[in-house]
């Protein structure tokens, strides 16, 4: 991600908005990697009755 900040942090009228797209993507990606599929895994586990 931080490969990205030259090309967010440039005054490009074009570059700019990618590279903002681009790390907000990153960002949505990792965090519903990390925190909301294991979240909704053990919550469908605890309804079915299985351990995890």
């Amino acid at each position: 991600m931080c490969q990205h900040l030259p090309l967010t942090l440039s005054d490009s009228v074009m570059c700019s908005p990618i590279g903002w797209t681009i790390i907000g993507g990153l960002l949505v990606s990792t965090l519903l990697t990390l925190v909301v599929v294991p979240v909704l895994y053990y919550l469908f586990s605890k309804m079915q009755g299985i351990t995890v």
